[in-house]
């Protein structure tokens, strides 16, 4: 004997939506018979406020990511990358320590370490070297 599973399908009372209807016609007379005009401010506020929360903190965590990151190039390597502003980072190219400051990096030292760049020279080669013998006197 098949047993039938969609046995909740068979009963039907009516029109759905004139239920639905005829709940909130009744919740709106007993809201508007005892007074409870706070109620409904209260729901439509948290409504509101369910909508407005999200826009904001939207805008609001822009606008610190805008004002708190930094994108520029690393002073060792020259790769691009993003750090916070004011914060220590390091390099994913060459590990180097750095320093976000203003609208640029640059490598964290220690105290008193004085910072040079190197820069390439390029070598001229005059000719062969000749030796040349040192007689001591006695």
């Amino acid at each position: 004997m098949p047993v039938n599973t969609n046995k909740y399908r068979e009963i039907r009372l009516g029109n759905p939506s004139l239920g639905c209807g005829l709940t909130f016609l009744i919740i709106a007379l007993f809201v508007s018979a005892v007074g409870l005009k706070w109620i409904i401010n209260g729901i439509l506020i948290l409504v509101l406020l369910l909508i407005l929360t999200p826009i904001l903190a939207w805008w609001g965590v822009n606008w610190w990511l805008k004002r708190s990151l930094l994108e520029a190039d690393c002073p060792s390597c020259g790769v691009r990358f993003t750090g916070f502003r004011n914060q220590n980072c390091v390099c994913p190219n060459c590990g180097e320590e750095l320093q976000g400051l203003g609208d640029h990096f640059e490598r964290k030292t220690e105290p008193g370490t004085i910072d040079v760049e190197a820069i390439d020279v390029s070598v001229k080669q005059i000719g062969p070297m000749k030796r040349i013998d040192v007689i001591e006197d006695p």
